[in-house]
């Protein structure tokens, strides 16, 4: 007998937002301490350092997957407002999308890489 208990899927698809915050953490702060301790220190893109501006963009890219699984929870919620993983959905969109912004502003507050 096949179980229509769809639990796990759905936790994970609740969650996404939190999972894809801790890889945008992962992933930018990985690369800023393999970039600082190579050639990419004291590199520059027109005016900028590159590793500000790859970091920059990866935090950009975060928030435009975090807006649009947002946004996905926002539809879901119209659609079932009555179920409470809508709102986690959103919750979790929400709290990703803060933690992925609190997590850039020392990338435009500090230098990349300091001795």
């Amino acid at each position: 007998m096949q179980s229509r208990d769809h639990f796990f899927r759905d936790s994970v698809d609740a969650s996404a937002p939190l999972l894809l915050w801790a890889l945008h953490f992962f992933a930018v702060y990985i690369f800023v301490a393999l970039a600082c301790g190579s050639t990419l220190a004291d590199a520059q893109l027109a005016g900028y350092s590159i590793i500000k501006s790859v970091s920059l963009l990866l935090s950009m890219i975060a928030i435009l997957l975090v807006a649009g699984l947002c946004w996905r929870a926002i539809l879901l919620c119209r659609q079932r407002p009555q179920q409470l993983l809508s709102l986690a959905r959103f919750g979790c969109a929400m709290l990703a999308a803060i933690g992925v912004i609190w997590t850039s502003v020392p990338m435009l507050i500090l230098a990349s890489c300091q001795a």
